[in-house]
């Protein structure tokens, strides 16, 4: 009976993940992309949460990353693009990641963007 207890506190345990986290890969840059990462009840519950943004990878021209809600707040990139961002977040939330071509036409990019604990 112990060890049932003991697999349920296991599964409990490991169940209750630290990060919300996404992964995509841009090759298209005919249109923008826009998504969103939600904290998850445990995020929520205990506050204080990471945003953070990684995008690597090259276009031929300007992309145009916004990470607030704001469109005043646009960040320009070009070329070879190595980048992380990452900011604070005690909020409940979501938080916005929107991408726009700009004027890059050619390119690839990945991206890994999410809310860790």
């Amino acid at each position: 009976m112990k060890f049932i207890y003991l697999i349920i506190m296991f599964h409990l345990f490991f169940s209750c993940t630290d990060k919300v986290e996404k992964k995509i890969v841009i090759k298209d840059f005919s249109k923008s992309f826009f998504d969103s990462v939600q904290p998850n009840k445990k995020m929520i519950k205990e506050g204080y949460v990471v945003y953070n943004v990684e995008i690597k990878g090259n276009v031929n021209d300007t992309i145009i990353v916004y990470f607030v809600n704001n469109k005043n707040y646009p960040t320009y990139l070009t070329g070879e693009i190595n980048e992380r961002y990452w900011e604070e977040y005690t909020g409940k939330l979501k938080k916005h990641l929107r991408i726009e071509p700009y004027k890059a036409t050619k390119g690839i990019l990945k991206i890994k963007y999410g809310l860790y604990k």
